[in-house]
């Protein structure tokens, strides 16, 4: 059985399926922003496409840096930013 999310409008990346979930819900919806909740690969690459489809989009990390769990070398500290 598919899962859904529990949310409308939230998409966790867990499965192919989650993604194409996501997809035609930008497609039906065409949502002007939206919120990330990763500063890991997955959560930047996401950024990265949602901006380019023209979409707002805030990031929301707990980290002080970013891409911390791909490799310390690649970490980037966060600037510029607001902290909750």
């Amino acid at each position: 059985m598919a899962r859904t999310p529990d949310r409308l409008g939230v998409f966790p990346p867990r499965s192919m399926g989650d993604g194409l979930r996501l997809q035609a819900f930008l497609e039906l919806r065409k949502p002007r922003r939206a919120a990330i909740v990763s500063g890991g690969y997955i959560g930047l690459e996401m950024a990265e496409a949602l901006s380019g489809r023209g979409m707002e989009v805030t990031l929301l990390e707990r980290n002080h840096a970013l891409l911390t769990t791909v490799h310390p070398s690649l970490a980037v500290g966060v600037t510029g930013t607001e902290a909750c």
